[in-house]
């Protein structure tokens, strides 16, 4: 008899344990999601790991082409130019560590119809080039760096250590007549940052081009 409530102790006390874990499991999943406002997480052995949040900074439609020489002024402007027309777009990231410091190395994939000419770069946290102007080979959009990889420091709960940059993209002009009468390329783009232990984190934006193909005027 007391072996049979030995075992029904240690059962029923393996059962409680399990549940706690999983509620506490699933309390940080939504908790962690309703504060950062995350688009991606990787989670190992039920404790959330890596984060990415991904959100728009400026958008303002189809984009027109821009003299890579004036990407720094336009995204001062919002990226809009003088006549209020859209002539980039810029995107925040952000990676979040909820645990032991870690590398990461972030790429970006572009899946690209009818545009020959879109290039992107990427700021830091401080507005300065992290990664400077990149020109997108259509034949070879895929694996784009995103700069050198970088450490997240260890994460002191309840509170997390992150990484923010700007992403921006824009067409470069190429003095070429650009003019479109019949169609207009558009284009998405995947953001992956991964670490040796947690996997990788994905999210994707997107964006096309105007059949208004003047060049950008700013003043």
């Amino acid at each position: 008899m007391t072996t049979n409530k030995t075992n029904f102790f240690l059962l029923m006390t393996t059962i409680l344990s399990t549940f706690v874990l999983l509620i506490g499991a699933t309390f940080s999943y939504f908790n962690i999601r309703n504060m950062s406002d995350l688009n991606a997480l990787a989670v190992e052995a039920g404790e959330v790991k890596l984060g990415l949040g991904v959100s728009e900074i400026y958008n303002h439609g189809p984009l027109i082409p821009l003299k890579d020489e004036y990407i720094d002024l336009a995204y001062e402007r919002e990226c809009k130019d003088d006549y209020e027309r859209s002539c980039c777009l810029a995107y925040s990231l952000e990676v979040f560590n909820y645990k032991e410091s870690q590398e990461v190395e972030g790429k970006i994939d572009f899946t690209i119809e009818g545009i020959e000419n879109l290039s992107y770069m990427l700021l830091d946290e401080e507005g300065n080039r992290y990664l400077d102007i990149n020109h997108i080979d259509k034949d070879s959009p895929q694996g784009l760096t995103l700069g050198k990889p970088f450490t997240l420091d260890k994460a002191i709960e309840p509170s997390w250590t992150s990484k923010k940059f700007t992403l921006l993209i824009w067409l470069t002009d190429n003095g070429k007549n650009q003019n479109k009468t019949d169609s207009f390329g558009n284009f998405t783009a995947t953001t992956t940052f991964s670490t040796s232990h947690t996997g990788r984190l994905t999210a994707s934006v997107k964006g096309m081009e105007s059949q208004d193909q003047n060049s950008s005027v700013l003043s």
